[in-house]
């Protein structure tokens, strides 16, 4: 790995590390907020009907003064554990967004070395494809050497005058797709569709793949 690579995934980890850090936190502090809401939603409902016992003269004023105090801290709580999750996801906002911008500066940085090998992977699929090409030609001359005598017999056939005409497959007619017993055919040509989806999804043709790993499995190739 290069070292310029190596910064931008040092920094896409420091993202990752403060983005937990922070979302913990933020968790932590969420649990905390709801049981103080829940808390001072009831002792807001009993403060409430204090006060009405004061009013009819059934509670002492102190004890509500009391009372209504208590709920007025936990509100204040409330609002600062607010201010402080606020603070928090300011925090983790201007942290996240200082990573990006070194990250977006490695990159410029990168750019250079990643178009180079962009460029190599070019280079190799050209390589890959002259040598499916050198293949093509390499079995074009095995089967011309294998039909070669049944040319040669059947010429001589036809100048005794034991047969009148013959044909045989040329190389292209013969090998430009593979019989498949039971699923027709698969052609040896490679298909815009079989790149596209090679280069895009990261597929293999399904029944090009089977033919392949059977024909390894016994031995064939």
């Amino acid at each position: 790995m290069s070292k310029k690579l190596n910064i931008i995934n040092k920094l896409f980890n420091r993202y990752e590390e403060d983005e937990a850090g922070y979302e913990k936190a933020l968790e932590t502090k969420q649990q905390k907020l709801l049981l103080l809401e829940a808390d001072y939603s009831e002792k807001r409902e009993m403060v409430q009907m204090m006060h009405k016992d004061v009013i009819k003269g059934l509670v002492d004023d102190d004890a509500y003064k009391r009372e209504k105090a208590f709920v007025e801290e936990l509100g204040g709580a409330i609002q600062e554990l607010k201010k402080e999750m606020q603070l928090i996801q300011e925090y983790k906002n201007a942290d996240a967004l200082a990573v990006v911008n070194e990250l977006d500066e490695a990159r410029k940085q990168y750019s250079a070395e990643q178009n180079a090998e962009i460029n190599k992977i070019g280079l190799n699929l050209m390589e890959a494809k002259f040598n499916y090409i050198q293949s093509m030609v390499q079995a074009r001359e095995d089967y011309n050497k294998l039909v070669s005598p049944s040319r040669k017999i059947d010429r001589l056939m036809i100048a005794l005058g034991i047969k009148k005409n013959s044909y045989q497959s040329d190389s292209f007619e013969a090998l430009h797709q593979y019989s498949v017993v039971g699923a027709g055919y698969e052609v040896t040509t490679v298909q815009i569709n079989e790149v596209d989806s090679a280069l895009r999804y990261g597929k293999l043709p399904h029944q090009l793949n089977k033919i392949v790993q059977e024909a390894r499995e016994k031995g064939v190739i």
